[in-house]
């Protein structure tokens, strides 16, 4: 979290990783990605690392593309559903792996945007691709051109993300539609604002249960645990990115 979630070489290897597991684990239903912590979801390359790393030997930034690619491919072909848990920003490719997965659920105070133009990269990890289909030949070239934060309402009038939940709160009472301001209140503890993700955990377990039934998995014992045909019970993984390491569980509906 202290780098935004930012993917680190060894990151994208781990990831792709445990996309991989989680495919081939016939208990494991559905695969939620998200990012540790409530700022961000992911920002894309680790800079540091690039300054570090590629920019005295850009011959192996070719490499680490290559692991970029595979793990974009990796949720691609996982052939089981994907949902994107926008618990923060998502922004380079913190977007474009949203933009992978099948479906996402965005936390109101969380915003994507890209920032190709401005560091002088390109976004082919997906967005140049993708955005045009997702939103259109001239949003996407707003979105690529100008860099500039999409709020999450924004992000679902576009069709960016599927759904929005509150995810700011002052005092116990929740703030539908929360202002810019309120957001910053409540990301700096102020106020007597604050992040909770809480809407954003339930609406996700909810999606993923009814992706489950969709299937076919039911809750023959009446236990809240959803089963396959041959009465083995099936769940969903959350793959979580942050703290310099990977976390995946599986978690029981």
């Amino acid at each position: 979290p202290q780098n935004y979630n930012a993917y680190s070489t060894r990151a994208l290897e781990e990831l792709a990783t445990a996309f991989r597991d989680a495919s081939f684990d016939d208990a494991v239903g559905v695969i939620v990605l998200t990012g540790a912590g409530h700022q961000a979801f992911c920002t894309g390359g680790d800079v540091k690392e690039y300054a570090e790393d590629y920019v005295t030997t850009p011959r192996d930034y070719w490499k680490y593309m290559a692991l970029f690619r595979a793990y974009i491919e990796s949720i691609l072909n996982t052939g089981k559903p994907v949902i994107a848990r926008l618990n923060g920003m998502a922004v380079g490719g913190g977007n474009e792996s949203q933009l992978a997965c099948d479906l996402t659920v965005m936390a109101q105070h969380a915003f994507i945007k890209q920032v190709g133009t401005h560091v002088g990269s390109v976004a082919c990890g997906g967005s140049t691709q993708w955005l045009p289909i997702t939103v259109g030949d001239k949003r996407a070239r707003e979105i690529l051109f100008l860099n500039e934060p999409i709020p999450a309402r924004k992000a679902l009038d576009w069709g960016l993300v599927n759904w929005v939940v509150p995810s700011v709160r002052r005092g116990e009472e929740w703030i539908e539609n929360a202002t810019a301001e309120e957001i910053r209140h409540a990301q700096r503890g102020e106020r007597d604002y604050r992040i909770d993700l809480s809407l954003l955990d339930a609406e996700v377990a909810k999606l993923a249960k009814k992706l489950l039934a969709s299937i076919g998995m039911k809750d023959t014992n009446g236990d809240g645990v959803l089963e396959d045909s041959m009465g083995v019970p099936v769940a969903f993984t959350m793959i979580t990115n942050g703290d310099n390491k990977l976390r995946t569980d599986i978690l029981n509906l």
